[in-house]
């Protein structure tokens, strides 16, 4: 199982675990997965608090973390993540909080551009259309990640017109292997 560690608030972590917590606890999961689950939560929450520099947890139960310690500079985020709407209108919204995420990295047009044709890719060829689709960028040391995740669809292959299309737009950026 791939793990993966995204930055959320002290409130937003909370808000999650009270909800897995509650899914686990109607779906009839044995209680040993459940505290192999509440070890892993234990971890995270530990992890979270060295990376916002709140002090470690010092109690038996842990609780919603304090905010005793509040850095003077905004902390960047590791990843950033989203759920948004399958509408069309949502496409403008993407770009701008890719572009805030991106501030400052010198392939942020290209990868804003990327995940707009993504975007509404999926917004009108998926079956996100009036669902919901995620996106997710991610800075790395000599290259970008976005994707769009969407909820998938049947795959039609379109007839060659001697123009090009979204996907054609992304690979001239990325590339064929993405």
């Amino acid at each position: 199982m791939a793990r993966s560690f995204r930055l959320y608030t002290a409130r937003q972590f909370a808000e999650v675990k009270a909800l897995a917590d509650l899914v686990a606890e109607q779906s009839g999961v044995p209680p040993a997965e459940r505290q192999r689950l509440a070890a892993l939560h234990a971890d995270m929450q530990q992890r979270l608090r060295e990376i916002v520099g709140a002090p470690p947890e010092r109690s038996a139960f842990p609780a919603v973390p304090s905010c005793a310690r509040v850095r003077a500079e905004p902390v960047p985020a590791a990843c950033y993540v989203c759920i948004f709407p399958g509408r069309a209108d949502e496409v403008g919204l993407v770009r701008r909080a890719v572009a805030s995420y991106l501030t400052g990295c010198p392939a942020a047009d290209e990868a804003i551009l990327i995940v707009s044709e993504l975007v509404a890719n999926a917004v009108t060829h998926s079956a996100s259309r009036d669902q919901f689709f995620t996106v997710r960028a991610e800075l790395f040391p000599g290259y970008v990640w976005v994707e769009a995740e969407d909820l998938g669809g049947p795959w039609r292959c379109r007839q060659p017109d001697g123009r090009p299309h979204g996907l054609d737009v992304v690979e001239a950026l990325a590339g064929w292997d993405g």
